[in-house]
């Protein structure tokens, strides 16, 4: 467990290091101001504009900090040769890549409560109120990107860093379209096919059980039942992607 946390703490720190961090922030605190200066055009609807924009844009810097900083970072162990030095410690493969994975939910739940938190004062300072609905939106977003860390960890250690971005970006995309799967397999005349199409269903992450965005406007509250689905999918999906990344990442030889 030590050494779990320690290298967490280390890929927390790397990552903070790193400009795309700050210039992603920036970007999104530019973004949250420019909702301010469309109030006026916003029709009366300036608060829904604010939370769905800012909801919107929050989830998008956490994947957007995955992509750039999650894939690659296995590969950038091996290219700095570190990674001998550290396995050839009494550290084994699965608490490497949980260390590793564990420091990008760190980055990432650090980003997205930050964010959270600028999107909280630009309510508040607009007089539109801040309601528990905003907790519980960041709760699924971070539920959201926990999944996605799981998979980038995934991705990873199969293949090269931008190749491992390019799949994360196909998997974020189908598992927000997950639902039109179903609907997709049910038109189709082949059985086959069909079947085909509904596992496809099984195996993408159901990305569209964290979009909470409609629910955070009007201020509407999960029920238990539903945060807890929430909470055990993603720990079920993510558990599973760790197992078979540490199963390939076994058999990698490092020189």
């Amino acid at each position: 467990m030590q050494a779990i946390l320690s290298l967490a703490r280390n890929t927390l720190v790397d990552a903070l290091r790193e400009r795309v961090y700050r210039t992603l922030g920036l970007f999104l605190i530019v973004l949250l101001g420019v909702t301010r200066l469309l109030d006026p055009l916003a029709l009366g609807e300036g608060r829904r504009v604010t939370l769905d924009l800012g909801l919107t844009l929050t989830s998008l810097f956490g994947f957007l900090l995955i992509l750039m900083l999650g894939t690659r970072v296995v590969q950038k162990e091996i290219e700095r040769k570190t990674i001998l030095l550290l396995l050839a410690r009494p550290i084994s493969r699965a608490e490497f890549l949980l260390g590793k994975f564990f420091g990008i939910v760190a980055v990432v739940g650090s980003g997205l409560l930050g964010m959270l938190l600028i999107l909280a004062a630009v309510l508040w300072i607009s007089g539109y109120g801040v309601t528990g609905a905003l907790a519980i939106a960041g709760v699924y977003a971070f539920l959201e990107l926990f999944i996605v860390a799981a998979l980038s960890m995934l991705l990873t250690v199969f293949t090269s860093p931008v190749l491992s971005s390019f799949f994360l970006l196909g998997l974020f995309v189908a598992g927000h379209l997950s639902p039109s799967l179903l609907e997709m397999a049910r038109l189709l005349p082949n059985a086959v096919a069909a079947r085909g199409v509904e596992v496809v269903f099984l195996l993408v992450p159901r990305f569209d059980l964290y979009s909470y965005t409609l629910e955070a406007v009007h201020g509407w509250m999960p029920s238990p039942g539903e945060l807890l689905w929430a909470v055990a999918y993603a720990l079920f999906y993510a558990t599973a992607a760790l197992l078979v990344a540490l199963l390939v990442f076994r058999r990698r030889q490092f020189s």
